[in-house]
């Protein structure tokens, strides 16, 4: 589990893996072999800075994962993780003379947000780190080429998930429904692997034709981006849409569909930032998808948009409230 919460981090963030292994070698219980780092002043202070923060957060999810299945491992397991992850911004912005990477900000303070990074993505990419630790157990040792196609495949249904929950954000925004939360966390009590909360329709009916047309966008979304996606993943917003259906014997489910994919097109650019942001922050806020939406309505910079939002204000405790079901 230790190599395997490495290595599907670094995969998931695009880094290099060259090998990875459980074979014990002297001391050396496992390792997980990484291409250069991205040292260098050609890419940029910007695409350095990102490369540290992220090789960071790999090596905090070793213990982190192995910790999934041995509560009790002890800190000394990843002792050389955390020696490595204090240093390396440190070697990094000796290298790139100028490229600071806390600013004023107390050092152990910004590895502590690495931290607490490393231990959300370790949560929501679990089941990916659980396959990966089965494969390692059978085989022993993997290339890197091997564990970023094992790691990408799993991958891909997390891609789908967030487009699935950003086409039901985004079409209830446009069409009028409250939202609460956004998440691609899963949930494994409730067997969910993402989850677009928000306001239910009047009781009076008035709001079910649009409320259906925004069930029926997570699919919509998600077949979009990925015409071979299985509707399975929307059997939980079919049942309800069909549910609805039965009061309204003058709405055509199939015309609903279309009314959907329509708003889906229109809308799209507002739906791939959505996923953007649900792949790297995995739960967004009410208030942040729409600030997503006016944005690119807007013709502005929505990463900046939302940058100057949470320096504003801290994200509030996610709100209950109904939810459209996940692909």
């Amino acid at each position: 589990m230790h190599e395997a919460g490495h290595a599907v981090v670094a995969v998931y963030f695009g880094l290099g893996v060259d090998a990875v292994s459980i074979n014990a070698e002297g001391d050396v219980t496992g390792y997980v072999a990484h291409a250069p780092p991205l040292f260098y002043a050609h890419h940029g202070r910007r695409v350095v800075k990102q490369s540290a923060r992220q090789m960071v957060v790999g090596l905090y999810a070793g213990l982190i994962a192995e910790r999934l299945y041995d509560p009790e491992a002890p800190d000394y397991h990843g002792e050389n993780d955390e020696a490595e992850a204090w240093n390396l911004p440190r070697e990094f912005s000796i290298r790139i003379p100028g490229c600071a990477f806390v600013g004023d900000e107390v050092y152990d303070q910004y590895l502590e947000r690495q931290r607490q990074e490393a231990r959300r993505l370790v949560f929501t990419l679990r089941s990916v780190i659980e396959a990966l630790a089965d494969e390692l157990l059978k085989r022993r040792s993997m290339s890197g080429a091997a564990v970023e196609s094992f790691v990408s495949r799993r991958l891909s249904g997390k891609r789908d998930t967030a487009f699935h929950e950003a086409g039901h954000a985004v079409i209830s925004y446009r069409l009028g429904f409250a939202l609460g939360y956004t998440t691609i966390e899963p949930n494994n009590a409730k067997g969910t692997l993402g989850v677009a909360t928000g306001a239910d329709p009047s009781p009076d009916g008035s709001q079910d034709a649009d409320f259906i047309v925004t069930l029926f966008s997570g699919f919509a979304a998600e077949r979009r981006n990925n015409p071979c996606a299985d509707e399975r993943g929307a059997a939980g917003d079919n049942q309800r849409a069909a549910e609805l259906l039965e009061g309204h014997p003058e709405l055509s489910a199939a015309e609903l569909r279309q009314r959907a994919e329509e708003l889906t097109t229109e809308h799209w650019t507002e739906i791939e930032a959505v996923s953007t942001a649900l792949i790297k922050d995995i739960t967004l806020e009410d208030v942040e998808v729409e600030l997503i939406c006016d944005a690119i309505a807007e013709g502005e910079n929505w990463r900046e948009i939302l940058v100057a939002y949470r320096r504003r204000r801290p994200p509030p405790p996610q709100p209950e409230g109904r939810s459209k079901d996940e692909s």
